[in-house]
């Protein structure tokens, strides 16, 4: 077992008005911790160990606390760190001692420093239940559902254009599933540009994935 903590700040703004990144009313930050843990993938072609690092994803403001939007689990070798955009936070629900986010979207970006590879991760909470799929302009090549936190969960694998002049043909993995417990969905967005392998490696860790 290896564990450790990790802890990265990124101002932010919550929002009265429902227009991302336009309101003055409070400051939040971005808000990691880590745990690096073994698990053993339930893959019959994978039949062996892998070390996965969970990602505490959250907000956190000096009035309002900290707010998890979830906890991701990422193969080993990915890393995590900030987009440029700042995470919104419009409202939150208590669970046990855990304040989880319940309407707002932070963007980040995972990659793999040895691989060179960098992908862009948009995380959407919506209260209540919600669809998410596929998303306009994407080319499906596969989809289907798994089980996310003893939830099912929708999923597709495709391309998508990218830019306004010179466009660019990336690939993305989208997700999305409703948590009853906690009555709000969840919409994640991989897209980058990188191998079909790589991005089976996130989908393979997303199982993993704690949402309550």
């Amino acid at each position: 077992m290896k564990t450790g903590v990790q802890c990265i700040y990124k101002h932010s703004k919550r929002l009265d008005s429902g227009f991302r990144r336009n309101d003055e009313k409070g400051h939040f930050h971005t808000f990691y911790e880590f745990i690096k843990f073994k698990y053993c993938l339930k893959n019959k072609k994978l039949n062996m160990p892998l070390e996965l690092t969970k990602h505490i994803i959250a907000a956190r403001n000096i009035l309002f606390g900290t707010g998890y939007f979830l906890i991701l689990s990422l193969p080993e070798g990915w890393k995590i760190t900030r987009s440029y955009l700042e995470p919104d936070v419009h409202s939150a629900v208590q669970r046990e001692h855990i304040t989880w986010v319940e309407a707002g979207q932070t963007d980040q970006i995972i990659f793999h420093p040895l691989k060179r590879v960098a992908l862009d991760l948009m995380i959407q909470i919506k209260r209540g239940k919600h669809n998410g799929l596929p998303g306009k302009g994407v080319e499906i090549f596969s989809q289907g559902t798994q089980l996310v936190c003893g939830h099912q969960a929708s999923y597709c694998l495709g391309e998508v254009q990218q830019g306004l002049i010179r466009k660019k043909t990336v690939k993305t993995l989208r997700l999305f599933f409703y948590c009853p417990e906690l009555n709000r969905t969840l919409i994640l967005h991989f897209t980058g540009k990188c191998q079909d392998a790589d991005l089976r490696e996130i989908y393979e860790s997303i199982p993993s994935l704690e949402c309550h």
